[in-house]
């Protein structure tokens, strides 16, 4: 909710939204006046619920005259990339394009639906995967991920290239 009051005194700007969207279906209901030490009550909130905040969050953004870039979900690497990274560079190993990831299908079209038209979303798939050969988990240049889906700072600057080279940002 504070945020929201630091949000309101930006100029208008684009604003790259990143979120683990996995973590959606795992959403409580807040309390409107939270207090120091509260706790936030435990009961699920349906999934159309969560969508539909993080949808008005956008169009609150959109409202103030903001810009806002949404980023989907990123492949899920099908090895521990971090550590198989670690273990190529002890034993000298060069890097090399490596697929297996797997692309968050089912979260992405659910994005796709409630941000058709005029939205701008980065879709990870577009940077990291070939539809012949599927999603990277490496490339030649090292690891995309480090823990899980989070991207590595090669996955990192990937993506910004990309960013980048399509006038996103």
């Amino acid at each position: 909710k504070k945020r929201w009051e630091v949000i309101e005194k930006l100029p208008a700007s684009k604003i790259l939204i990143g979120t683990n969207f996995q973590l959606f279906s795992m959403a409580k209901r807040s309390y409107e006046n939270y207090s120091l030490g509260g706790t936030n009550d435990n009961s699920k909130l349906a999934d159309d619920l969560v969508h539909a905040s993080f949808k008005n969050s956008v169009e609150r953004l959109r409202g103030l005259g903001h810009q806002p870039i949404i980023m989907n979900q990123p492949p899920q690497p099908s090895v521990d990339v971090y550590k198989e990274s670690q273990r190529m560079i002890r034993k000298g190993i060069g890097f090399e394009n490596s697929y297996g990831a797997l692309p968050e299908e089912a979260i992405n079209n659910k994005l796709k639906e409630l941000f058709k038209g005029d939205y701008t979303i980065v879709d990870f798939d577009s940077i990291f995967c070939d539809q012949a050969k599927g999603c990277l988990n490496f490339d030649e240049e090292g690891g995309l991920y480090n823990r899980g889906n989070h991207l590595s700072e090669h996955g990192v600057q990937k993506t910004l290239k990309y960013i980048k080279e399509n006038s996103i940002l």
